[in-house]
């Protein structure tokens, strides 16, 4: 998704704008690549492509009670299963204080409450200050619009393996530099997991969401999705069964 032409910048710091039109409020960089998009008539609405195919996670695990975000943006997706599963309770973690008061000033960012954690700090340190499992963790991290380096370690994620029950899906947003980083990624998932991973490549984009599975047959659950897409869909108004068959293609 692309900043109305006619958006007006409104706030700039630190190499980032956020630009408004009359429809959505935009957090962009300095090279005008969208990071959050709010929309001012349904601020519980996902508009970014790249947000929405990590929502492909809600099929695999039907409501999740609670969930794991580390790298909470300007706060997309927090407003989004706050509003889709209020019942649920969500913990955010993000390293930069910057963009939390970014996100509660602009973004419409929640307060915390019963329902809604939210701690700025690393993603290693703060995994190892949770207790017990989830049944969704969201991983989402980006530095300068690059993976951190925590991606390239084994570590981060048997840290989330640690909070990973039989039915938890992983969802990793991914930047992908080449095919062949790629490849090396997956494998060292794989080796970690030794789960079902699919791969999600988000079109017109140059990430790729990872779904990790802990108990699922690939076969199966890729039969059976189109049709729970098409519900969702309804629901949530955007293209979920389009994810599913982008997905088919990969796996």
């Amino acid at each position: 998704m692309q900043q109305g032409i006619s958006a007006t910048s409104i706030f700039e710091q630190d190499g980032l704008r956020i630009t408004q039109d009359d429809e959505y409020r935009y957090l962009v960089t300095v090279d005008d690549a969208v990071l959050s998009t709010l929309s001012l008539q349904d601020t519980a609405k996902l508009c970014l492509p790249c947000m929405q195919a990590m929502m492909v996670a809600l099929l695999f695990v039907a409501a999740p009670k609670r969930v794991l975000q580390l790298g909470l943006g300007a706060g997309d997706t927090v407003r989004f299963l706050r509003a889709a599963y209020p019942d649920s309770h969500i913990t955010a973690v993000e390293y930069d204080a910057n963009m939390v008061q970014l996100a509660q000033r602009y973004f419409s960012l929640p307060p915390a409450d019963a329902h809604f954690t939210l701690m700025i700090d690393d993603a290693a340190h703060a995994l190892s200050l949770q207790n017990g499992t989830f049944d969704l963790i969201l991983l989402d991290i980006v530095m300068d619009m690059q993976q951190p380096e925590a991606y390239q370690q084994a570590q981060l994620f048997h840290d989330c393996a640690r909070h990973m029950q039989a039915h938890t899906v992983l969802a990793i947003n991914f930047i992908v530099s080449d095919t062949e980083v790629l490849a090396e990624f997956v494998a060292m998932l794989k080796q970690v997991f030794h789960s079902t991973i699919f791969c999600l490549p988000v079109a017109g984009y140059h990430n790729v969401i990872l779904f990790v599975l802990n108990s699922c047959s690939q076969d199966i659950q890729l039969q059976a999705l189109h049709t729970q897409a098409e519900e969702l869909a309804q629901r949530f108004q955007f293209p979920l069964q389009q994810f599913v068959d982008d997905m088919k293609q990969l796996n």
